[in-house]
């Protein structure tokens, strides 16, 4: 009796070290994200909406292997893309192919940066942060019996329209299907929009991500973890000065 107890203890103590272990690895992969990631989003605020060139923001781009898209959200017959993407791709593939995984630690995050020209110029930007996590973290039931959800924050900044009424900043919520996972799995998303004409005070509140919980042992599980001022404002409309 006493040598199977042993046997017992021994099998628990092992598989609690390899959880150990394998949440240790998980988390550490993380962090590495997230270094790279606040790294991108420090070289995306110097960026300038209508002044950056190609060439200037060149290093950027070879930095994080972007990709070259065909086309680009400006009207421009010269046009062109580039699209940044930072995650670590076993923490992404474990955690979109089995969602049950998320519960027991997997949490797959990542970073994208979008960035259009319009002869040479940058006509748009976009740099966006997101968590995938299991439904059971979500309190109503429509979400909970979800098997996943995405949780995505994300800023653009746009060249500005002069004297229209377009706002210089604005915040809008965003909800659709998971890609993936149709019957599954919902996103959910908060987007700041301003332009090249916001105050410093309104591009800052765009600007300010909360990277902690993407390397946190509860991981996200709220947008305003990720993008605290912009949830604050929003629903709410800033008209142009």
């Amino acid at each position: 009796m006493k040598i199977t107890s042993s046997w017992y203890f021994r099998i628990a103590l092992g598989l609690l070290c390899v959880v150990v272990i394998f949440e240790a690895a998980l988390l550490s992969a993380n962090f590495h994200t997230r270094r790279r990631a606040q790294a991108l989003l420090a070289s995306f605020r110097s960026l300038k909406i209508g002044a950056s060139t190609v060439e200037e923001i060149e290093p950027i781009l070879t930095s994080y292997n972007a990709q070259r898209g065909t086309t680009a959200n400006c009207y421009s017959l010269n046009a062109e893309s580039y699209s940044i993407w930072v995650t670590n791709a076993t923490v992404d593939h474990l955690g979109y192919t089995f969602p049950m995984l998320l519960r027991l630690g997997v949490r797959p995050v990542s970073f994208t940066a979008m960035l259009s020209f319009a002869d040479g110029r940058l006509c748009q930007a976009r740099y966006s942060s997101t968590a995938l996590v299991s439904g059971s973290e979500f309190s109503d039931e429509q979400r909970k019996g979800m098997k996943a959800i995405e949780l995505t924050a994300s800023t653009r900044i746009d060249a500005s329209q002069g004297a229209s009424s377009q706002s210089n900043y604005n915040v809008h919520n965003l909800e659709s299907l998971l890609r993936g996972l149709p019957l599954n799995g919902s996103q959910l998303g908060i987007e700041a929009r301003v332009t090249s004409a916001a105050t410093p005070t309104e591009m800052e509140r765009a600007m300010t991500f909360d990277f902690s919980c993407f390397t946190s042992f509860g991981g996200c599980n709220a947008l305003k973890q990720m993008m605290p001022l912009a949830s604050a404002d929003a629903g709410s409309t800033r008209k142009l000065r």
